[in-house]
């Protein structure tokens, strides 16, 4: 493969103490297709939750992500909401359900007969105007693509992180409304000029704890950072 991951990463043994994750090959004629769970790992020391550590894995995670624009017939497939058996392992019910969405993906890749959509994408995320508590604020609409019936979650859906621009924890988003192909992240926020200072993750860091799915089962990306337009 001639596209590299390494390029944004600065901290080569960073690098190499991450596992980009596996690829699986199928052939169907001359044509060549890859499809890669985007899961990650991380060293087990005891500052595998550093700063540092945490934004290598999701600096990986991100670049997994992406993947599909530079490499033909490939898909990434989510597993940031699928259950652990340790730090860094699915446990035997998520390693069904993952393989499951990659054969799914596969399918999918070879136009099969009945095949799902592509594996859901991030379409925008835009700011919005809101009320909280009767006060103008600024909440944050995140659309996807590929979506199979509406969004939903086990519970009060969750996973979204926002960060500002040095990476700290902005903790502003208090409820996630579902809607269709739509989430909407209800924030405090009122301050337009402090807004344009921030990013937005799903999934951030090794132990985040993500539930939102389609109709299908299929989870949304882990992502970021991302800007908000």
């Amino acid at each position: 493969m001639s596209f590299t991951l390494r390029k944004h990463i600065t901290d080569r043994n960073l690098f190499w103490q991450n596992v980009i994750g596996w690829i699986i090959r199928c052939y169907n004629g001359p044509r060549r297709m890859f499809v890669i769970p985007c899961s990650s790992a991380a060293n087990e020391k005891e500052n595998a939750l550093s700063a540092s550590a945490i934004r290598g894995w999701n600096c990986i995670r991100e670049q997994q992500r992406l993947l599909p624009r530079f490499i033909r017939r490939l898909a990434v497939v989510p597993a940031i909401d699928l259950p652990l058996a340790d730090f860094i392992h699915l446990c035997g019910h998520g390693s069904k359900i993952l393989g499951t969405r990659l054969a799914e993906a596969a399918w999918t890749l070879m136009r099969g007969k009945n095949c799902q959509p592509p594996p859901i994408s991030v379409k925008t995320i835009r700011w919005v105007p809101g009320l909280s508590l009767g006060c103008p604020v600024h909440h944050i609409e995140v659309v996807f693509n590929s979506v199979v019936g509406s969004l939903r979650s086990e519970g009060l859906a969750t996973g979204f992180t926002l960060t500002d621009a040095e990476g700290n924890l902005v903790p502003q988003i208090f409820r996630v409304d579902l809607k269709k192909n739509n989430a909407v992240l209800m924030t405090s926020i009122t301050d337009s000029a402090y807004r344009e200072r921030l990013q937005l993750y799903y999934g951030y860091s090794p132990t985040a704890y993500c539930n939102i799915t389609d109709e299908a089962g299929r989870s949304i990306p882990a992502f970021g950072p991302l800007p908000i337009s």
